[in-house]
């Protein structure tokens, strides 16, 4: 899905990489903002499941300008499938190993 980006107020944007939630989605969203971040006239990007939202200084930039960015970097990156995520016991939560899923934790967050 080609991304979609929307102005919020006259300092901020909303851009729309996909429609689902997953985490490499997800990945790419934080990828995104962090890169963003690091642009000239950006105040802050940060991302959710599938979007991202950047505040910028409308007396440093314009709309335009994260716009045409958001859409270079998104174009320049490479499709690299899943990888697979491992728990310390060396596989999925039953003990066998697979490839692209996660395991889950029932352990605290930390």
């Amino acid at each position: 899905m080609p991304e979609r980006t929307w102005p919020i107020g006259d300092a901020a944007l909303l851009v729309e990489v996909g429609s689902r939630i997953d985490t490499a989605l997800n990945s790419r969203c934080h990828a995104l903002a962090a890169a963003l971040e690091k642009r000239s006239g950006v105040r802050e990007a940060f991302a959710g499941y599938a979007s991202v939202t950047v505040h910028y200084d409308p007396e440093r930039t314009s709309y335009s300008a994260p716009k045409a960015a958001i859409g270079k970097l998104l174009g320049a990156e490479t499709r690299v499938g899943p990888r697979p995520i491992v728990n310390g016991r060396g596989g999925t939560p039953g003990g066998a190993r697979s490839k692209g899923y996660a395991s889950r934790s029932t352990g605290p967050v930390m």
